[in-house]
């Protein structure tokens, strides 16, 4: 079903295409192995080209509109992210997603090179329907999604985006369907592996997403399974489900039947797990295995998306063993500078995110905020 409405443009009138579900959201479809083949970037240039489109495929757009549309500050750390922004062009050019029409608000520039940040320029979506219509192995990225985290000033968008996708994917997206699967229990070691980053990414973008009502997360903590002839406690992954009426008693009963039948069960749940994102604050308390794909069904797809890692087992370790020196005094007056130059509103969560990016290998860094807060 599609529905056509008038965007003017610089003077320019535009038919724009969207693609409308049955129940009235507009979405673009991703294809699955692009969560594979590229990078966050390139799936918000995607999802922007796509929504921005006419009929015809033409988009016009500035890469300094582009980048604000996703909370970038354009030129920040010095161009890195204009550059980025080009290189994702160019990518896409090269890879017969699009081709270059022109920028006539410079004189008319003929390259991508000589387009600057605040130039208009135009693209055309090509091979429409091998690149951009996907019929089967796709996730729905749904617009509304893409408002929420927007509109909730998220910054680093592209890898909030990534982990929401890459959980999304094992979601089947019809509650009619008698395959259908309404939660998902990868682990966070298969996420960070499919999102490229860190463990400690993970849980905080899962702490943004879960704070923006988009994803919600049990956890049942630990669990006894025989492993190579041995009594183990396994600590259990996260249940991820986009709608909280499906983390429920019945979903508990088969997730421990799951186990039995899969894992070596033996006893369980125990009130140990420290998977939860803000100190066990999200929704409720949630297991997860190891083991094998499951065929599953979409509403728009029929692929094996149920892909459970390995469990990791409980060590007693010394916290010093595992974490790479850090010069703590240097992190934590990056922290002040921080809070000092954007006041007594800045959330804590913004303020973690930017941590994150200077500083990716820390354990803990709410003890930066609390420490900084209280200097301040």
């Amino acid at each position: 079903m599609f529905f056509n409405f008038f965007q003017l443009l610089k003077g320019r009138v535009l038919i724009i295409q969207n693609i409308q579900s049955d129940n009235n959201e507009f979405f673009a479809k991703y294809d699955n192995t692009y969560l594979e083949q590229y990078d966050d970037m390139f799936m918000l240039m995607y999802v922007y080209l796509q929504r921005h489109r006419s009929i015809e495929g033409y988009v016009n757009l500035t890469v300094k509109d582009f980048l604000l549309y996703y909370n970038y500050n354009p030129n920040r750390s010095k161009g890195r992210i204009n550059d980025k922004t080009y290189s994702i062009l160019e990518f896409m050019i090269s890879k017969e997603f699009i081709r270059y029409i022109g920028c006539y608000s410079n004189g008319g520039v003929n390259t991508l090179d000589g387009v600057d940040c605040d130039d208009m320029f135009t693209v055309q979506i090509i091979n429409a329907d091998e690149k951009w219509n996907p019929v089967n192995g796709f996730t729905k990225i749904l617009y509304m999604e893409i408002d929420k985290l927007r509109y909730g000033s998220i910054k680093f968008m592209g890898k909030v985006l990534s982990l929401y996708i890459n959980i999304k994917k094992y979601i089947s997206g019809d509650e009619n369907s008698t395959t259908a699967n309404m939660f998902a229990f990868p682990s966070e070691d298969t996420l960070a592996r499919e999102c490229g980053f860190g463990i400690s990414s993970v849980k905080t973008y899962t702490n943004v997403l879960c704070g923006l009502k988009m994803l919600y997360v049990q956890n049942y903590g630990s669990y006894k399974r025989m492993k190579k002839g041995k009594e183990v406690i396994t600590n259990a992954n996260n249940v991820y489900a986009l709608n909280k009426k499906y983390l429920n008693d019945n979903t508990k009963e088969w997730f421990k039947e799951y186990l039995i039948n899969n894992m070596g069960f033996i006893d369980g749940f125990y009130p140990f797990c420290d998977n939860l994102p803000n100190n066990n604050e999200s929704e409720i308390a949630f297991d997860s295995p190891d083991g094998e794909s499951k065929q599953m069904e979409n509403n728009y797809t029929d692929v094996e998306i149920l892909d459970m890692p390995t469990m990791s087992e409980l060590h007693i370790t010394n916290d010093l063993e595992k974490q790479k020196y850090i010069d703590d005094l240097e992190v934590q007056r990056y922290a002040e500078k921080l809070i000092k130059e954007n006041g007594n509103g800045y959330a804590q969560s913004l303020f973690v995110l930017e941590l994150m990016e200077k500083y990716p290998e820390l354990d803990n860094y709410d003890k930066y905020w609390r420490n900084a807060k209280m200097i301040s």
